[in-house]
């Protein structure tokens, strides 16, 4: 399986809506039992090449932005994530495939 990137964007220092986004993603990480996720706080400026325009927070889930400009609700992080597993699941290396070029 792939590793799962969870990062919260921010402008400068975390400002309370990039920290209430970052305990709703905690919450539910820890409702998954997924503690093996890295959780960043990350400032908009050092990767602002990355994403282009960033508005803060925003969510960005193995290197796509989730949600931006807005805190989102917990149920809707814990959608988020599941589809990252699915997907993480989907797209890693099986036994056959390893070994081949």
């Amino acid at each position: 399986m792939r590793r799962i990137t969870v990062e919260i964007v921010s402008v400068g220092p975390p400002c309370l809506r990039c920290e209430a986004t970052k305990l709703n993603v905690e919450r539910v990480l820890s409702r998954l039992g997924l503690v093996d996720i890295a959780l960043n706080m990350v400032d908009a400026e050092k990767i602002l090449g990355r994403y282009g325009v960033v508005v803060s927070p925003s969510l960005v889930v193995n290197g796509s932005i989730k949600t931006m400009g807005r805190i989102p609700k917990e149920d809707e992080v814990e959608n988020i994530l599941k589809e990252a597993m699915k997907q993480s699941v989907l797209h890693s290396p099986t036994s056959e495939d390893e070994g081949q070029d």
